[in-house]
Formats: structure tokens, sequence, C-alpha cells
């Protein structure tokens, strides 16, 4: 995973000096810049802290919460499987496909990782609140 960041983000820098400077694509470079930001550094780090948090509930569950346990890890588990979806789905996009299309396309990745990571800090903050209890 940590390749996969180092990667995205030389990727990133170099497509940004050396891409031209049209209205297109300061808009596609920003997009890009949203997607590292919302994977490289809100999302992704935090996957191990949300995997710990799996196996913290089931230390704590007993016959009394066992319902409400199983609620928590959905919601953790959802999340995982949501980042899991992302990574296996995301497509770089050809700089021979019209940059409208890749527009586009980013567009609706960047609107992804927002919803990925809602569900993740929310998941999360809800597990923890248990925990804490």
């Amino acid at each position: 995973m940590k390749n996969i960041s180092i990667l995205f983000t030389i990727l990133i820098i170099m497509f940004s000096l050396f891409s031209c400077s049209t209205p297109e694509q300061k808009e596609e470079n920003k997009l890009l810049d949203q997607i590292h930001l919302l994977h490289d550094i809100e999302t992704m780090p935090k996957i191990n802290s949300l995997r710990n948090l799996i196996d913290d509930l089931d230390a704590k569950k007993t016959e009394d919460n066992f319902k409400e346990i199983a609620d928590l890890k959905k919601g953790l588990n959802d999340a995982d499987e949501l980042m899991h979806q992302w990574m296996t789905t995301f497509n770089w996009q050809s700089d021979q496909t019209p940059i409208e299309n890749r527009i586009t396309y980013y567009k609706g990745e960047v609107e992804e990782l927002e919803v990925l990571k809602k569900a993740m800090n929310s998941s999360m903050k809800n597990a923890e609140d248990f925990l804490k209890k």
C-alpha cells in the first residue's frame, strides 16, 4: 500500500509539472489533488486503525452486547470494503481519453472517496465511543 501511495504522489507531481495549463487541465489537476488527499492522506492511513477496532470490539463481545457489536463491526467492515472496492476499480485515465471524460471520471472518484471518508469516520467514531464505555 505504501508503494502505491508513493507512486501515486510521484505521478501527481510529475503530472502537475509537465502539464499545460488550460482551464480543463487545471480542473483535472485539482481533481487529482483531491483524490490524492482523500485517499493517501485522509482515509488509507486509517485502515489499520479501523481493522484494530474490529478486533477490539470482538474482545469486548458479551451475550448482552452481541447485537450492538455486530452492528458496529458491520459499519467498520462496510467502510473497509468500500476502500477495497475503490482501490480495485480506480483507473488512471489515459491522456488519449478526451479531457472532458477524464474530468467526469475523476469527479465521480472524488465523490466516491467522500462517501468512503464519511463511512470510515462515522463507523470508527461509533466504535471508539462504544469502546470508551
